[in-house]
């Protein structure tokens, strides 16, 4: 059986860029957030509140399941995938899962490549 931190080591293995997961998101904030961002990234995306218009955040509030950032159809006015890329971000994959009242999302990055529908 896996520990939670084993699963955050295969998690860190498979998105060199690093990732963000929020657990269990109630009155708009997650009971537990695990994040392997850069700092000098989160600085920025917090300082611009990004997460008000995040198109990977708003897609995970809306649906269950994976996508890859550039199959997210979203309008996304404030450049967040953009800036993210110009951080070396330039693919991820979000994820969601759990009843809207306790969601859990994240999403990974990759520098270097789209992720593979096996990871």
């Amino acid at each position: 059986m896996h520990g939670t931190d084993d699963l955050f080591r295969e998690l860190h293995s498979l998105c060199g860029g690093g990732y963000y997961f929020g657990f269990h998101l109630r009155y708009s904030r997650p009971v537990l957030v695990r994040s392997t961002y850069e700092d000098v990234w989160s600085l920025h995306y917090s300082k611009r509140k990004f997460v008000l218009a995040d198109p990977t955040m708003i897609w995970a509030l809306l649906h269950t399941g994976a996508t890859r950032w550039s199959e997210i159809d979203i309008p996304d006015p404030l450049g967040v995938l953009r800036e993210a890329a110009c951080y070396g971000y330039r693919f991820g994959v979000t994820c969601s899962t759990g009843p809207i009242e306790s969601r859990s999302l994240g999403s990974c990055a990759r520098r270097d490549r789209e992720f593979t529908d096996a990871e």
